[in-house]
């Protein structure tokens, strides 16, 4: 089994890690996990890689390099965001 990429898109009441895999997984049926599965430095937006162990089980491990890729490539497409008017808008 090849390596796997999840995104940890959020953490639910501390007890469960909602995990989406972009571009394979439907978004209306994401991975739920307990969150004590996580590696401890792992943080909402962080790229996570599954790594198949011998025994047949998953190491979960934070991808830093995808992370900050990803993290840049969103920030590029926050600019790229056209502006509002400055101050109070009127309904």
């Amino acid at each position: 089994m090849p390596d796997t990429r999840f995104t940890l898109d959020r953490i639910v009441d501390g007890k469960h890690a909602v995990l989406v895999a972009p571009g394979r997984s439907d978004p209306d049926r994401p991975l739920v996990l307990p969150y004590p599965w996580l590696p401890a430095d792992a943080r909402e937006g962080d790229i996570l890689t599954a790594i198949p162990l011998p025994d047949g089980g998953v190491s979960l491990k934070v991808d830093r390099a995808a992370t900050r890729s990803a993290r840049e490539r969103l920030s590029r497409l926050q600019g790229r965001i056209p502006r509002g008017p400055d101050g109070d808008l009127s309904l």
